[in-house]
């Protein structure tokens, strides 16, 4: 029993010490089990101290380095704050310099400002002063102008009296000066006389030899108050035997005289209307014409200029017969049926002289030409080219040229020139159209030039005399 007891306690004994052999065991094992996991943790808790160390270790470093960063970058601000502070300073000082001259600027020109006020207002006043007074002078222009011409005449008068006193006064204070120096004077003006009294002498004895010497005479001393004597002078000289000089070709001379006379006393009376009469037309007939010749595109032409009013070209018959001489030359034709057939032509020149050269190669031969007179008739050229070429041309026929540059002279002074003229002669290539306000080109007395050469303009002056009937 008991042992049996002994039995069963060591039994329960065995079987407690294995329940605890297991239990501690297992308590074995959940302390190793929690050990290993506590090294483990505080392992992973060393690890992680050390790397937190590290990092903390890398900001405390970075931290240094920012601060010393920080403070560097203190520095510099400090600095820059100062030289702000410095530029701030200077800033203020030009801006209170600037402030001064803007404020000194803006009194100047403040009073520049009022100075040009008044002086607007000065000018503005005198303008409408001046605009009242021009009123005035309009309303006043022609009592003002008659008092102007009596002052610039009186002016006059005062001016010659002035001299006259001042010749009379200049007289009295050296009479005996003058009066000697007069009677030096008397004696040489006798002394003179007396030549020119041998002069006489020696004429007269030479116009007894020689009559034809007085007409030489009479060319250089001539005046229009001889020409009664003279007219009475020639009707009585006139007989049956020197009748003959008395025409030239189938007219009077007189009558020619006469249609001067005429047509200088139409420009005096500044007629503006209505044409010059002919008395007497040669040329009225459509086929019996008046005009030059010309050559173009290897075609000989005649230019129309019987009438001023419509210039025309006709081809011309027999043009083989012409030669280049003829060239711009006056002529007559006969046109029918459109075509020309010249009758007559009319040189401006002869070839007088025949002079011979030589030279060192060849013996030449040059004809030196003679212009043939057309008369002294009164030539009127209006053109703004070549003008002195074309009057010493025309003067080598024996006209009296005068010239007129619209684009240089006045209208006044052409009005002058028209009047003098007998013919005149119009270049439309270098004139401008005001021209023809104060010239009528269907007068016959009229010529337009539609191109102009010097030989072109001794034709028009010699067609247009004939057109006149002066020649």
């Amino acid at each position: 029993m008991f042992k049996k007891t002994r039995q069963v306690h060591i039994k329960k004994n065995i079987e407690i010490s294995k329940g605890k052999r297991d239990a501690l065991n297992e308590k074995f094992i959940a302390q190793v089990q929690v050990k290993a996991k506590g090294n483990k943790k505080e392992q992973r808790d060393q690890d992680r101290e050390k790397y937190l160390k590290k990092e903390f270790q890398k900001q405390v470093r970075a931290a240094r380095k920012e601060m010393v960063a920080q403070k560097k970058l203190v520095s510099d601000l400090r600095k820059e704050n100062r030289a702000m502070k410095q530029t701030n300073e200077s800033l203020k000082r030009e801006k209170w310099q600037l402030q001064e001259t803007i404020i000194q600027m803006a009194k100047e020109y403040e009073n520049e400002t009022k100075e040009l006020n008044e002086k607007l207002e000065s000018e503005l006043d005198r303008t409408k002063t001046m605009q009242r007074e021009l009123e005035s002078l309009k309303k006043n222009q022609p009592r003002n102008r008659k008092l102007l011409e009596k002052q610039i005449s009186l002016a006059k008068q005062v001016a010659v009296l002035k001299k006259m006193k001042a010749e009379l006064q200049q007289k009295l204070d050296n009479y005996d000066s003058i009066a000697k120096q007069e009677q030096g004077d008397l004696k040489e003006e006798i002394m003179n006389l007396r030549k020119e009294l041998d002069t006489y002498k020696v004429l007269e004895t030479k116009l007894r030899n020689n009559p034809h010497a007085l007409i030489q005479y009479l060319q250089q001393l001539f005046t229009s108050a001889q020409l009664p004597d003279l007219l009475d002078f020639l009707e009585q000289y006139i007989t049956k035997e020197n009748l003959k000089y008395f025409y030239r070709d189938d007219q009077s001379v007189f009558y020619l005289f006469m249609r001067r006379v005429s047509l200088l006393s139409y420009h005096a009376k500044k007629k503006t209307k209505g044409l010059f009469v002919l008395r007497n037309p040669k040329y009225t007939s459509e086929r019996d014409r008046l005009g030059y010749l010309t050559h173009k595109e290897g075609e000989w032409l005649f230019v129309d200029l019987t009438s001023t009013a419509e210039i025309r070209e006709y081809p011309v018959l027999d043009e083989l017969q012409l030669e280049n001489d003829n060239m711009e030359l006056p002529a007559r034709a006969v046109i029918y049926e459109g075509v020309a057939k010249i009758t007559r032509t009319y040189p401006q020149y002869e070839v007088s002289i025949i002079e011979a050269k030589e030279t060192k190669k060849d013996r030449k031969e040059t004809k030196q030409k003679k212009y043939k007179p057309f008369g002294n008739y009164k030539v009127l050229i209006v053109g703004s080219r070549q003008m002195n070429e074309y009057k010493e041309r025309l003067e080598m026929h024996g006209c009296t040229v005068e010239t007129h540059n619209p684009y240089e002279e006045g209208f006044e002074l052409f009005k002058g020139k028209i009047g003098r003229a007998e013919i005149i002669l119009v270049c439309e290539r270098h004139v401008p159209h005001n021209v023809w306000d104060h010239i009528d080109k269907q007068q016959p007395f009229v010529s337009v030039l539609k191109k102009d050469s010097s030989d072109l303009i001794a034709t028009y002056a010699y067609v247009t005399l004939q057109r006149c009937e002066l020649i």
